[in-house]
């Protein structure tokens, strides 16, 4: 579902992709996956727009930290720190 999700988006099917990508976050909480959990929170929370929210109900800043805990917690400290960076970056967007 990471891969369609990808392939919509370069599709320009973003709805899709977005769907695709929620379904990857669920099948991945319920299967125990934390790469795909995260890697599928990341790609939600790139591709939301301001104020849209995921299916589960997160928006954007909220899946890129989950993202980035993830990473973290999988020992992968300099993609969390990126994905921090990116969120920050977001929410400094949205502020101007």
């Amino acid at each position: 579902m990471l891969c369609l999700g990808s392939w919509q988006a370069l599709e320009g099917r973003r709805r899709p992709a977005v769907r695709s990508w929620a379904r990857a976050v669920e099948a991945a909480e319920r299967l125990a996956m934390p790469w795909e959990l995260a890697w599928g929170q990341l790609q939600l929370g790139r591709n939301l727009g301001p104020g849209e929210h995921a299916p589960n109900g997160l928006d954007q800043a909220a899946l890129l930290e989950r993202a980035a805990a993830g990473f973290e917690a999988m020992g992968c400290s300099a993609e969390a720190g990126q994905r921090r960076d990116l969120a920050a970056g977001r929410s400094a967007e949205r502020s101007r």
